[in-house]
């Protein structure tokens, strides 16, 4: 089965974004990259690119009246937290054939073949993977400020019960992914929202024990 990865990024992490889709293609030549071009340089230089394995998405294209209207009341860094639960449903969209997805931060690079972290997926027959912190032992007290789980490497399928997550995290991104110091320990970005789904959700959240 191909795996589907998303990610987004503008212009400044153009380079980024390309060393990503090369360790992806080196460690797992069979994956798919879908990139949402956040402005026109990067939909521009990767459509003159042609890069296989990779489809790229305008922003434009896909913002809904209610990503519009959040997007004229937070930054510009806000408001990019706030299409990560977005993503998933831009992919399923445009390609039925696919089963699930996995967001990965335009900043990463892949030194090992990412099926590592997919294999515990399917191992536990869950639908969502998330992938923790992993804070050392004398800064654990960050994850109470920034959140249990790192929005870096986060899979969810198409089913129903999916979707139901998504849009839930889909509301609450849309009400707030503030950064601001007065609000943490409350919500940070768009991540801070995965504390409680190992408990609320069960079997279906799968929390890699791979190191991400």
């Amino acid at each position: 089965m191909t795996e589907h990865y998303v990610t987004c990024f503008d212009h400044h992490f153009l380079l980024q974004g390309l060393a990503l889709q090369e360790s992806l293609q080196r460690q797992q030549p069979d994956s798919f990259l879908w990139v949402i071009a956040l402005d026109e340089t990067v939909e521009r230089q990767l459509a003159q690119l042609r890069l296989s394995q990779m489809a790229v998405l305008p922003l434009w294209a896909l913002e809904t009246p209610e990503l519009l209207a959040a997007k004229r009341n937070r930054s510009r860094s806000e408001y990019i937290f706030t299409l990560t639960p977005f993503t998933f449903d831009f992919v399923f969209a445009r390609d039925s054939t696919v089963s699930r997805v996995t967001y990965v931060d335009a900043d990463v690079f892949f030194f090992r073949n990412p099926r590592l972290l997919l294999d515990e997926l399917d191992a536990a027959a869950g639908e969502i993977l998330i992938t923790p912190h992993g804070f050392p032992p004398e800064h654990e007290a960050m994850a109470e400020e920034f959140g249990r789980f790192c929005v870096q490497f986060l899979t969810m399928g198409r089913g129903p019960r999916s979707t139901e997550v998504r849009r839930r995290w889909q509301e609450q991104c849309l009400a707030s992914c503030t950064t601001a110091l007065a609000e943490r320990g409350k919500v940070y970005g768009d991540q801070k929202y995965l504390d409680d789904w190992p408990e609320r959700y069960g079997e279906l959240v799968q929390v890699a024990s791979q190191p991400a």
